[in-house]
């Protein structure tokens, strides 16, 4: 059986400490050490939204393609505190493989559902 090895963080959001509306996660910097890349799951659970993403590579080229410059909209900003879970779960075939990436949680505000006073100016 290839090894598996998993890692995960989870974050805990207090929607009142800031003015966004909706929730961004951003991957970046993909890269692979080894020749040993089997497969890797990638699960994002917010809030009770257990498997709000949750793809499965078993193709590295799939998985780097995914994993670089990749923004996802992981939905809109409640009232109440939530937490964020990510997750990696690596599968190798060989000793000292790996996937690696970097990840960035934001939050992104609405525009303005009305224009602005100098928009609605006329002239003359």
């Amino acid at each position: 059986m290839a090894p598996k090895r998993s890692t995960a963080i989870d974050l805990l959001i207090d929607p009142s400490r800031f003015r966004a509306t909706r929730v961004m996660l951003g991957l970046y910097g993909a890269a692979s050490q080894g020749a040993g890349f089997s497969g890797v799951t990638f699960d994002v659970d917010v809030g009770s939204t257990a498997g709000a993403n949750n793809p499965t590579f078993n193709s590295l080229a799939v998985a780097q393609t995914c994993f670089i410059n990749h923004a996802a909209d992981l939905g809109p900003v409640g009232t109440g505190v939530f937490d964020v879970h990510v997750a990696l779960t690596e599968t190798t075939t060989a000793a000292n493989s790996g996937f690696d990436f970097g990840l960035l949680l934001e939050g992104k505000a609405e525009p303005a559902t009305s224009r602005p006073e100098w928009a609605r100016a006329k002239p003359g």
